[in-house]
Order: C-alpha cells, then structure tokens, then sequence
C-alpha cells in the first residue's frame, strides 16, 4: 500500500476512533501510525496532500484534539501529548515546505488553548514546544496572522497568576524568552528585567539554595538567559556583577553536575556559554584552568548529544582564549596558558583538532606578521587533520572542513603568496591522503576518496557571504546540526573569484605533480627468463602484464576515481584556462603508458566539462574550411584552436586502437570517444565506438548512458546532422537489444512494502536540542550515487529516440539484403543426422534434432530471457557432449580422411560456442570455457593430419583470432594455445599432432600476408600466444623458424599503410622480437644448412649467413617500419657468424661493399632527381630520400660504416640528391603547379619534406660529430657541397626546429600519423640545439651567419614576436604559439650568438632592439606591465619565461634584479603583499634567475635586509627549493656552493 494511501486510512481511523463513544486504545495505536509516517521520508510532492488531509480545519487531527484535550490522564491523554511531540518534530523538520503555512494557524489556536486550559501537564509542555516552533522565525512561519502580543501576555499571566508544575514553567519561561528575543518590539526593556530577574531569582535558589534542584527549570531559566542575551538592547552587560553572576552559574553547573544522567542542563550552560562566550572573556584567564577542565570533559561525553555540544563550547573557549592572549602576550601567567600541555591520547588530540586549528587562526588572524613556527605548526595540524579525517566522525569532519575553510580565507586575506605557499604543499599531501586506502576494524578497507570527496567539495566551493548554513540536499539532520551550534561563517574575502580561482589553480597543479610520481611501468610475468622490457612501458595488450609497482597502480586508480567524482561536484568554470596545460600532461603521460585506463577516464571528465561549456564551438567548422578542397569562406581561427588540434589528434588515435582493446581498457577509451563526439568525429566515425558502447552496455550500464546521451546530441536540431540509413541500420540491431530485455517495474505499492521501519518520535531533550545523525550521509561520506540510468531508463530513452526519428525507424525491421540466407529459423542440413534415442518402457522413440539446433542456439545467444538463455546453453552443451560422444571412436578406425556425419553442423555450432565463452553472462561463460577446453583436448587428438572436425576447429578459432570484437579475437588466440599445447602434448600417443601444426601455420601464413589488418593482426597475435610453446620443439624450430620468420616480415612491409595506434605494427614486430631470440639463442643450429627450411620467395636463404645477407638487402626498403626491422635484425644476427665480431667488419667482408650500399639505399630511385613538376613523382621521390637518410643514419649509429667513408663513396648521388632537397622545398617545387584535386597530398608532402629535413640535421651532426673522421667529414661537405650547409632553406629548417619545435611537429605529424607529443618537439629541439652547438664550436661562420639570419626571420614573425605580443591581450591558441620559443631563445643566449640575431632583427625591423641587453630590457619592461594582471595559468608561463630569458642576458641582472624583487623601479610603489604575490605567481621562475645569479642578488637582499620583503622572499625560496630537491637540483647546488664560498672562501 502506498503512503498516501495509508496515511488516508490512518486519518479516517482516527476520526472513526474519536467518535462516541471514544476508543480510547485505537486511537493511541492510530497516532503512534500516523508519527510513524510523518517520522519516516516523506518526498516533497506528498508533503502537500498529507498535510491537507490530516492538518485541515476540519481534519482528523483538529477533531482529536477538540475531542481529547481535556483529558488529564489515560491513554487519550497519552494520546494528545504524542500527537503534540509529532506536530513539534515535523513542523521543525518540514520547515522549509510553504504549504506547511496554510495549517499553522489553526494548530497554533489548539496549542494555546491546550496550554491555557487546564489538563495534563506532558500535553501543556508539548503544545508550548509547538507554539515556541511556530514563532520561533528561524523556522520561516509567516507570524502576521498571529497576535503574538496577545500570546506573550496570556502566558506571562499564567507564568505568574497560576499554580503550574515546573516542567510547565521551565516550558513557559523558555517561550517568553524566545519571544523576547525574536519579538523586541512586543517584549519591552521592562519586560526584560523582569524575565532576567525571574531567571536569576530562581537559578540562585536552585543552584545554591535548593536541597533537590531542579533540572528541568534550571535548563529552563538557562534557556531563557540565553535568548534574551541575543537582544541589541542585552541589559546585561560584560563587565557588569550580573555578568559574574551569569559566569557562576555556568561554572557551577559545568563542574557539579558531571556526574548526572539527565543533561538538559549542561547542554543549556554549555549553548549559554558557546553563543555569548565574548561576553565572559575578561574573566576567562582567571578561571581558564578549571574551565579547561570542565569542558574537556563535556567535550569527551559518552552522551552524543551532549559531546557535540561540549566540543562546540570547547572550540568557542580556546577562539576567545587566543584573541585574549593576543591582547596579553607578555605577562607570565598567559605564556603558561597558552604553553599548557596537549592531552597525551592521541585520540583526544584528534577529537579536539578542529578547536586548535579554528584557534590558531583566529590567532594568527590579529598578527600583522605570521611566525614561521606558527605556520609549520599550523601546517601540520592540517595534515594531520587528512591523515586522520577517515577516522573522525561525522561532526568533526564537517566542522573540522570549515575552519581549514576559514584558516585558506584568512591566509588569502593576509597575503597571497603565503597563501598559495600553504595551500601548495597542502594540497599535495591531501591528495596523496586521498589516494589511500582506508582501514578499519568494523568495515572492509576502502578507498578513501570515497570519504574525502566531501571534504574537497567544501574547500574548492564559493565561501558564503554571510553566516548561514551550508544547503546540501539530502542532509537535513546536519543541517540541524549546524544550527544547533551556529558555525561562525565570516565572509571577508573581497576578491572572491581570484580566491577560489587560486584555490582551483593549486588543485589542477597538486592533481598533474601527483599524477607524475607514480610509477606505472609493466612487466610480463609470462616468462621471467626473458628479458624486461626497456622502459617498462608496452603497447600491445597482454593478460600476462603487471605492474612493476603495485601500490602505485592502487593509489593511481583511486585518484583517478576521485577525479572522476570531483570534477562533477565543484565548479568548473576556471578548467577552461587548465585544459591545455592539463591536456598536455595527460595525453604525453598516456603516450608513454598506453595501457592504462585512468587517463584516459581523466580527459573524458574534461571534455564532458568542456562540451557542457560548448568550449570547442566552431572548431571544428573552422577545421573542415581549412582542410576542404575548395576553402568556402575565410573564417576566424578559433581561440581554442591549438587545443583542439592537440586533443583532436589523440581522440583519433584513441578511436583506432579501439579495435585491439577489452574491458575497462575499451570501456574508458569509448568514455573519452564518446565525451564530446560532434567536434572531433563525422557520424561515420561514431558508428564502431557506439556499436561497441552498446553491446557493452546491455550489462555495464554507464556505457549505454554514455552513448544515448551522444544520440540524443546527435538529434538535437540546432546541429543539423545527417543521420542516414546506413548509421541507424548499424546501431538499429544493438538498440533492439535493449527493447528485448524485460524489465521489472515496481509501482508505488511494491515499493512502499518495505517501509516497516518504526520510526522513533524524538524525545523531549531531542527535541530542544535537535539531536544530530548517527550515519552519515552521502554529502559526508562523498559517494552513493551513480551517475547513470538503470535499464529501465535506458528503453525509455531509446523509445524516446526512436519516436524522435520519425519514418526512419523503420530501418529496426530490416536485417540486411541475405536475411533469407542468413535466417538461423532454416535447418542446417537436408539430411536429418542428430538422432536420440527415448528409452520409454514399452518402445524406444528416435528423435531427430537437427532442425531445433538453429534456434537452441539463437536462444542460446541472444534470449531475452536469463532463464531461457540458461536452459538453451545447457541444452546445447549436452547435444554437443552427444555428438562427440556419438563418433568419439569413427575418426581412429578409419584409414581415409573422411568427415563424420556431424562435420557439417560442427561448422555451425563450433563459432556458436566460441561467442558464448566470451558472454556478459558468468553462467553461461563458465559453461562454455571448460567445454571448449575439453574440445580442443578431444579433437587434437586425431589420428591423421588435417582431420575434417580438428580443421573445423582450428579454422573457427582462427576466425575469432581476426575477429574486430577485441575479446572474441583475445579468447580464440588463446583457445589456439590451447590447441598447440594438447597437439604437443599427445605426440606420443599419436602422430598427427605434429600434423596439426603445421596445419595451423599454413593458415597462418595465409593470414599474415592478408590484406586485412584486422587478420594480419590476430595471426600475430595467436603466433605471440603459442610462441612460448613453438620454442620448446626442436623439430619444429628448426624447419620452421626461418619461414616463419620471413612471413612476419612480410607482413610487416604490408603494414606500412596501417594507422600505428591499430597495434597490427606492434603484435607483428613482438613476433619479430620472439623469432629474433629464438634465432640468437639456438644460433648453432642455423648456422648449418638445411634445405627444408622455406623461406618467403628466397630458396637461397637456408643459413644465418644467407639471412644476414638477405636482411642488410632488405634493410634499404622505403618502407621504414620494415626496413628498420631488417636493420635491428641484422645487427643481432651478424655478431652471430663466426669470425665476426661486428657488423663493420661483416661489411669489409663483402665483396664491391661500395656499390652494394649504393644499390641497396640509393638504387636508380634517388637519381635521376624529378625533373617533372608532378606531385606524386615528387611525393615518391621523397619517401626514397626519406629511406636513404634513415638507413644511413642507423648505419652510422650502429657503427656499421663511417661517416667519410660514406661520403666519398664512389657514384653515390647521396649529396647530389641533399642538395637538390635543400634546395627544392615543396612550395618552391611545386609553386606552378595546379592542383585539380584537394590539396592534402601536397600537406603530406610538407609534412614528409619537413621529417625529412630533421632527419637530414641529425645526420650532419652525427657526421661531424663523430670522434674520428667528424672535422674531415666538415671539411669535405664545405668544400664539395657547401651549397648544402650555405642555403638560406636548409639554416631555416635548422631555426624553425629550434625555435618553432611544437609547429615543426605539428607538421611532421601528418606524416608519422601520431599525436604531437611533448616528447617529440624535446626531441626536435634537442636534435637543432646538438647540430647548432657543433657548428658553433665547428668555426663555421658562414653557416653561422646565415643561420643568425634565419633565426631573426623566425622570431620577427608576428605570430611568435615576444616583444610585440606580450602587450597585447593574448588568446589561448596565441599563448601556446609563443611559449614554445623561450628554450630556443634561452639557448642562442648561452652559446652567445642571441646578439648577433637581435643585430639582424634590427636591420628587418628598426624598432627591434639591435643587440641581446637591449632585447632582455625591453622583454623586461613587458613584464613589469603584464606582471600584475596575469592570473592565467598559461599567461604565467609566459611572463615566467620572460624573466628568465631576461635575466639570462650577460649584464642584465646587475641593473635589474632590484627592480625584479620591487625594491626599486615600477613594483616599489606597489604593496608588500602585492609584491609577494607575483613573486608567488612564478615561484620557479624567480627561482631560477635568483640561484643563476646568487651572488648579484645577494648583494640586493643584503642592500635591503632591513626590509621584512628579504626574509619573505627567502623563506619562499627556500621552501620552494625544499620541496623540489629533486626536480631542481642545479639550483639547490647553486645555491649551496654559494653559501660555502661566503663561510669558506
């Protein structure tokens, strides 16, 4: 029954029962049923119509009362207090619902005639509490409609004219009380004296006079003090004898009242105390020691209630104490106070850290300056707050969460670089804490981010401006708490978006450097003889991986999981200027580590946050117009557009290596896909990441959540999507899977069965002092909700979809164009086979079922129903065990191969059982795995080679090999291990297990040569599954081995054209590396000849010496994955030949070696250079040179030839050809062509052109570098081809690499096919930086003066001019673009030809600067006018990277590093605090110039060391080195070395 519907059958039970005659027990029954549902959770659409019904003038409720008020005892006055107890509880609790205002009226005339009249005296006190919660105005009843006046009089002259018991007084008291605080216009100054004059009469008779005192009126006349204490018009003043009075009693009751069971009355004392403590601070010092005392032990109360009251009282003691102290520092008694020792129980330091840490920073809030000590002491207080905060209840996480609130509020107020300093290191060790896993001994051990969460939901959010609550919904009992205790909330911050924006900055950055510290290398344990990989790092998937660190694997998968939650939580406004820098972090970190899923969940969460902000609108627009054929329109570069491009890129390498992904891997790459589809994928693109996100939703639903809400963006008519048939006809079958799923609906009446729970009306003392929670809720403990839709929901959606496609949704009928041959409805087979015998009593009945076999398994696979999916498996699993039981024997007796009588249906049924191991549900998983164990195990285990049922076998396991279904393809290599395992297995029982190897590797060749990556891919894949057990067969390795090798190969060179995130490259190259270790470990046997080892198209190649021959041959391919292959392989296998001992001297062995490199790498391919102006002929012409220098760099590297040598090898056209490329770029090349086709393949050509010209500097630095022959080789091309090194094209390659790396990759990036890395433009610009430096030191100064040229071209251009950008007000794309120039620059400064560069710049441009002081002093003067104004993340980089480049100019810093601290210049007007916090701003920055030139700022902080800046500046400094010791080393030796010459000399 639903609670409406109750609640209507109690109402008219109630009003039956009060009837005459009156039914004295049901009634009672019936209002402990009605407190039941008013107790119990009442959703906000009901409370209207419950109300209504029980609380109308004419309800049920007013008619009990009418009927029963007068009864003075029995059960019907029982009755009526009960009633009053409930209205009182939820008239506080339902405060917030309006309509509650509609009834309070009438129930307000009931109470006041209740408690006017005669009666029972727990109905009279309990109609008080009701009228007390109606006027009290914190509880947001309109009081207009009342006559308040008239309430106040009527219950003065009770109060005074009638004999009342002293609960009823203690309940009248407190009420006037309240009315004279909330009411000041009614209650009078004469009124007051009298309530003060009541109170203390009768708390000084109580108190000292009375034998038997009264708890009940003590709290009472406590109360009532309190209230009218709250009055501007207080007539009790601080310093004033009714003050000690007041101060007496509270110390009396604190002290004497210890040992009570009743706690009515330290709860008034201590609330008394806590609310008006201010008032009682002159008389805190002479009393502070038994105060202590006393409110530490109420303050570690076993009563709940009590204890949080006490803590609160304790807190407020210690907050007055320090503003005393701080007023009277310097007397002895006050150092003793202030000194007095801790409690020893660590646990009791814990319960009272709050009150510290809300103490110190009232404290430190009336310093003008913060003793070093003090923060440290401050600091760790923090600290240890987290490290505990899984430990402490749920009060001292709240209120513990708000001082640090307030402690970050009063920092930021002091100054902003002390700040950020505390928050900085805070943070980071917050994050780690939440990292953690948790302990405990009543729960399991979880982590504790799931706790933290609403820790950092308080901290990251906006302070409130004024004191108030702090709304959570779902929390309606902490609310009450916190009213209770009146958390003192000041809001001084008057720069609140720049604090939480410097709250947010430190968190983004705490989250990156936290991020990097955690070691996430693999290892494969599959054999631990072989060696590990490099760098710890793979990118092929394996279940044989582990983490090298499995504690840090832990903690990254727990602060990821934070990050997913938090992110949701907090506002996100500021991530916009983050999402570079973050991006960049991320993706270079995911490069590295491609395996792990976090990062790829963390860029899911930003780009939700960045399409909720529409934050890349128009990019892709933009996007398309600049890559169309015909460019439509010049349209505006969005600001945003360096980000997309960078996340673009890798949204499209994380879309392809989808297809080699399973499980949580799939599922997060599919999240970050899916995340923001309509500006970075085509609606073709979206269809393999939707298919795959809903097959996997059916059973994860946060993946189908994931991808309705991507339809429903694609549907959304103001994006003017194409949704075509061929996009629905693939996504139609996987939507259809949802509507076939029945789902239980639960109405109302189902659901409210399980509301049995007996709700406790609070007691009296509950009720007054509003008893908190004993569980926390969600807001405390950060997590219990989801995020995504049940399945339920989910077919609404899709219902909803599906109405919104209108005619389309017819595509969900169609099934393709074979539905007729496809349909599984039609038998097999013409001829009945599958017979079963019935053994009945009096007959024996055959069954034929062959033609139920195509539905059992329909059902089997894709039933709707789990019980008919479960009875279709077991019923195939017992045909299939049939069937082979049937023949077990035929296949051994006979001499021919001939196929069973159930070959045929074993074709169908073996792909059948192979998809159902692989499926969602575990039953029918585990059912499957084991009986396709024991196939494989049966069917290896034949007579003779290629066995028509093991060929069956073989081939469907090698379908689902190459299958694009990632766990299809990853369960049917390892069903082939299986199958080679049992094969070796049972050669001694039979021969054709060799047999059946051989059969799997001619199919495998067949599917490593395929055209198909996908096949290419899964044979890899089943070769590196079975290739520890290939190994293990002598017979098999050395016939095979070569063959195998050479096909893989082959494969390699098809998969030139393959995208590299596919993973077909790296599954091949591992099976490379396999037979590569073979081949080393068991050289002996190849190097003797065998004829009947095969090889691909080479009959020669028998021998390891023939095979070196044949792999230096090959190594000189274009295709560079190949021939770089070839190469490494050589390299390995050439030491294994006897009387070699490198590959050098392998080389001098060969015969015309000379014109063998030249055929090999250079051939009739690199010359005659393209004389035809043709795109492709050019285009071809440069992937042949492209091959050429690559093979001669890794012959140089590997020291097969040297570098003069190569040189002056005869009819080489190697340097002919460098200098025709230097000399033709392609837009000079191919600048009188026209193109009749979209110009991509001219990008491509550029891309080609500009990797090409990296290449070409790394082979003339290694050429000139090398320790014997460099200076000849320098020699030899200056005085043969100097055109090469002298050529304006080739010095401009060198400068845009130096000083433009991030747009060099950019462009080289169409080429490699891979995202643009930060590891990648370090490379590039290390490769310019190690040429430029050898020709510097080389004397070559014509070079030299050409490349000056060069730089000052590229440095003048507008788009990264430092000095005419840096004024200006700068996007995001535009702060990107110049950043990358700061190492550059940083470099030409310390080789010292950045002066030369500025005298160039000078002559394009008089206004430029004509030598490097005057640039450094001008950049600086841009500093010193954008300094103060930027607040970006990327714009501090940038202003950052000015000073540096500044003060690395010789001379600089002896005329500016004063003007940098502000001690003098256009900063010395400028506030201290001003000055720390661009200091603060960049930390590091100003560290760097500072340690790079110790000994001339010294000389400033010594000039100024009266200047309380200089010890600000050095503890900064030198906290900041403390915490980067590792990071930034040369500074702390700069540093140290500095400080030993001044002691030492």
């Amino acid at each position: 029954m639903s609670q409406l519907r109750r609640v209507e059958n109690y109402a008219k039970r109630l009003r039956d029962s009060c009837e005459n005659p009156i039914d004295s027990e049901e009634v009672l029954h019936t209002v402990k049923d009605i407190g039941h549902e008013l107790m119990s959770t009442i959703s906000e659409d009901n409370i209207d119509i419950i109300s209504s019904v029980l609380f109308k003038s004419d309800g049920p409720v007013h008619f009990f009362l009418f009927k029963c008020r007068d009864a003075t005892n029995g059960e019907l006055a029982t009755s009526v207090s009960e009633m009053l107890k409930i209205l009182c509880t939820f008239l506080k609790r339902r405060k917030r619902n309006k309509s509650l205002q509609k009834y309070s009226k009438d129930l307000m005339k009931q109470c006041q005639t209740i408690a006017l009249k005669k009666g029972n005296v727990y109905a009279k006190t309990a109609a008080i509490e009701v009228i007390e919660v109606i006027l009290d105005i914190n509880n947001g009843y309109d009081v207009q409609e009342y006559d308040v006046p008239s309430v106040y009089s009527s219950f003065c002259d009770q109060y005074t004219l009638q004999k009342l018991s002293i609960g009823v007084k203690a309940k009248i008291i407190e009420l006037l009380g309240t009315l004279a605080r909330y009411y000041p216009d009614i209650v009078d100054e004469l009124q007051i004296k009298k309530l003060k004059r009541w109170c203390f009469d009768n708390l000084t008779h109580q108190l000292n006079n009375s034998s038997k005192p009264e708890s009940t009126a003590i709290s009472g006349y406590l109360t009532c003090l309190n209230s009218i204490l709250y009055r501007e018009d207080s007539i009790i003043l601080p310093h004033s004898n009714d003050n000690i009075t007041m101060f007496s009693f509270i110390i009396k009751v604190l002290k004497e009242y210890r040992q009570t069971t009743r706690y009515s009355v330290p709860i008034s004392a201590l609330i008394l105390f806590k609310e008006h403590s201010d008032l009682f601070s002159h008389l805190l010092l002479s009393s502070s020691e038994k105060l202590y005392d006393y409110l530490n032990f109420w303050a570690s109360h076993h009563n709940q209630i009590t204890y949080r009251y006490g803590l609160a009282a304790y807190e407020e003691f210690f907050r007055q104490l320090s503003i005393v102290l701080y007023h009277n520092i310097g007397g002895t008694r006050e150092n003793d106070v202030f000194n007095k020792t801790a409690n020893n129980d660590q646990k009791e330091y814990i319960r009272h850290l709050p009150a510290f840490i809300k103490s110190y920073t009232s404290f430190i809030e009336e310093l003008d300056n913060i003793p070093t000590e003090l923060m440290g002491n401050l600091q760790h207080m923090c600290d240890i707050f987290i490290l505990s905060f899984t430990e402490m209840s749920n009060y001292h996480r709240r209120i513990g969460s708000i001082y640090i609130q307030q402690l970050l509020i009063m920092l930021y107020q002091k100054s902003e670089g002390i700040f950020k300093h505390f928050v900085d290191a805070f943070f980071e060790k917050a994050l780690i804490c939440t990292s953690t896993v948790t302990y405990s001994p009543t729960e399991e051990k979880h982590p504790a981010y799931m706790e933290l969460v609403y820790f950092w939901k308080l901290i990251l959010s906006k302070p409130y401006s004024e004191v108030s609550r702090i709304k959570f919904e779902d929390e309606e009992e902490d609310i009450e708490l916190e009213e209770a205790h009146q958390i003192d909330r000041k809001e001084l911050v008057t720069d609140l978006e720049n604090y939480t924006n410097a709250l947010y900055d430190s968190f983004i950055m705490s989250i990156i450097k936290v991020i990097k510290t955690f070691n996430l290398k693999l290892k494969n344990v599959a054999d631990d003889s072989e060696p590990k990989e490099a760098d710890g790092h793979f990118s092929s998937v394996s279940k044989t991986l582990r983490p090298i660190n499995q504690k840090d694997f832990i903690l990254f998968q727990n602060i990821i999981e934070f990050w997913c939650i938090i992110l949701k939580k907090i506002d996100s406004k500021r991530l916009v200027h983050w999402i570079f820098i973050f991006s960049n972090a991320i993706i270079d970190q995911s490069i590295i580590s491609p395996l792990v899923s976090g990062f790829y969940k963390m860029l899911s969460e930003v780009l939700v946050i960045c399409e909720q902000m529409q934050f890349f609108k128009g990019c892709r627009l933009y996007y398309l117009n600049e890559n169309s054929e015909r460019k439509k329109e010049k349209l505006a570069m969005p600001r945003e557009y360096a980000t997309y491009l960078l996340l673009g890129e890798y949204l499209k390498e994380v879309w392809y290596r989808l297809q080699q992904y399973t499980d949580e891997l799939l599922a997060s790459c599919l999240r970050l896909v899916l995340a923001y589809p309509v500006e970075f994928f085509s609606i073709e693109e979206l269809i393999i990441p939707l298919e795959k996100a809903l097959r996997l939703g059916i059973t994860y639903h946060s993946l189908a959540t994931i991808a309705m809400n991507c339809l429903d963006t694609l549907m959304d008519p103001n994006l003017s999507f194409d949704i075509d048939t061929q996009f629905l006809s693939c996504i139609f079958p996987y939507i259809n899977e949802y509507l076939l799923v029945g789902d239980v609906s639960f109405d109302e009446e189902d659901v409210d069965t399980d509301r049995k729970k007996k709700y406790k009306i609070p007691t009296a003392s509950q009720r007054k002092y509003k008893a908190v929670q004993t569980k926390m809720t969600f807001i405390q403990t950060g997590v219990g909700k989801h995020d995504y839709a049940g399945i339920s929901e989910l077919q609404i959606r899709m219902m909803q979809f599906l109405g919104r496609l209108g005619g389309k949704n017819k595509q969900l009928l169609f099934h393709g164009n074979d539905s007729i041959q496809h349909n599984d409805i039609l038998a097999w087979e013409a001829v009945k086979k599958l017979k079963f015998r019935v053994p009945f009593m009096n007959a024996k009945v055959e069954i034929y079922l062959d033609e139920y076999l195509p539905r059992i398994c329909e059902l089997a696979e894709s039933s709707p129903d789990r019980r008919v999916k479960v009875a279709a498996c077991e019923l195939l699993h017992g045909l299939v065990i049939y069937m082979i039981g049937d023949r077990a024997f035929e296949a051994k007796t006979t001499q021919n191969v001939t196929e069973s009588d159930y070959h045929k249906l074993y074709i169908r049924l073996f792909p059948v059982m192979i998809r159902l191991a692989i499926d969602p549900d575990q039953i029918t998983k585990d059912i499957y795995r084991l009986l396709n164990s024991q196939v494989i195990h049966w069917l290896t285990n034949n007579a003779h080679s290629e066995n028509p049922e093991t060929i069956a076998l073989l081939q469907t396991l090698l379908e689902a090999s190459c299958s694009a279904d990632a766990g299809l393809r990853e369960y049917g290599a390892e069903c082939i291990q299986e199958f080679v395992k049992w094969s070796i297995k049972q050669t001694s029982q039979s021969t054709g297990a060799a047999h059946n190897i051989e059969s799997l590797l001619k199919r495998l060749y067949n599917l490593i040569s395929s055209p198909s990556a996908a096949k290419r891919f899964g044979a890899a894949l089943v070769f590196n599954k079975i290739y520890r057990l290939y190994r293990e067969e002598p017979g098999l390795v050395d016939k095979y081995t070569f063959e195998i090798l050479g096909q893989f190969l082959l494969s390699l060179r098809i998969s030139e054209t393959d995208h590299p995130s596919i993973g077909t490259r790296d599954q091949i190259s591992e099976a490379i590396s396999h037979m590569k270790r073979i081949i080393c470990e068991k050289s002996q046997v190849f190097l003797k000849e065998n004829a009947r080892r095969p090889f691909i198209g080479y009959p020669d190649v028998k021998d390891l010496t023939h095979l070196v021959q044949w792999l230096f041959i090959e190594s000189g391919k274009i295709q560079r994955t190949y021939a770089k292959a070839c190469i490494n392989l050589f390299t390995n296998f050439a030491v294994l030949l006897p009387n070699v001992d490198n590959c050098k001297q392998w080389l001098s062995y060969q015969n015309t070696f000379d014109f063998q490199l030249i055929n090999i790498y250079e051939g009739n391919r690199l010359f005659p250079f393209p004389q035809e102006k043709h795109l492709s002929t050019y285009h071809n012409w440069l992937k042949q040179m492209n091959s050429t220098v690559d093979s001669y760099i890794w012959l140089i590297e590997r020291e097969v030839i040297d570098p003069f040598d190569l040189l002056q090898l005869p009819s080489s056209t190697y340097l002919n050809a460098i200098t025709f490329f230097v000399e033709n770029t392609p837009n000079q090349y191919l600048a009188t062509v026209q193109f009749s086709t979209h110009d991509n393949e001219k990008l491509k050509a550029l891309s080609l052109y500009s990797y090409i010209s990296i290449r070409l500097i790394h082979f003339f630095d290694l050429v000139f570098n090398h320790p014997q022959t460099g200076m000849l080789c320098l020699q030899y091309i200056n005085g043969n081809f100097s055109s090469i090194l002298q050529h304006e094209n080739f010095s401009n390659c060198v400068a845009e690499a130096l000083i433009l790396p991030h747009d060099v990759s950019e462009k080289i990036r169409l080429y490699q096919k891979n995202i643009a890395t930060q590891s990648n433009m370090k490379r590039i610009f290390d490769i310019s930086k190690k040429f430029i430096h050898t020709m510097n030191t080389s004397s070559c100064m014509d070079f030299m003066d050409l490349l000056t040229l060069s730089l000052s071209k590229t440095l003048q251009n507008p788009t990264t001019n430092l000095l005419s950008n840096l004024v200006n007000g700068l996007g995001r794309s535009s702060l990107i673009q110049l950043s990358q120039t700061y190492n550059g620059i940083i470099f030409l400064q310390s080789i010292d030809i950045f002066d030369s560069v500025c005298q160039k710049t000078s002559l394009l441009d008089i206004n430029h600067p004509n030598n490097a002081y005057r640039y450094s002093v001008e950049l600086f003067k841009r500093y010193l006018q954008t300094c103060k104004v930027a607040h970006e993340p990327l714009e501090l980089q940038l202003t950052g990277n000015v000073i540096v480049i500044s003060f690395h100019q010789l001379g600089h810093v002896k005329d500016y590093a004063s003007q940098l601290l502000g001690f003098t210049g256009p900063l010395e007007d400028l506030d201290d605090s001003e000055k720390l916090k661009i200091f603060q701003k960049h930390e590091e920055h100003m560290a760097v110039c500072i340690t790079d030139h110790i000994e001339m700022f010294s000389e400033v902080f010594i000039d100024n060391i009266s200047s309380k800046l200089v010890r600000d500046y050095l503890s900064l400094l030198l906290e900041f080195l403390k915490v980067n010791r590792i990071k930034h080393r040369k500074m702390i030796w700069n540093l140290s070395t500095h400080c030993y010459i001044l002691e030492y000399g």
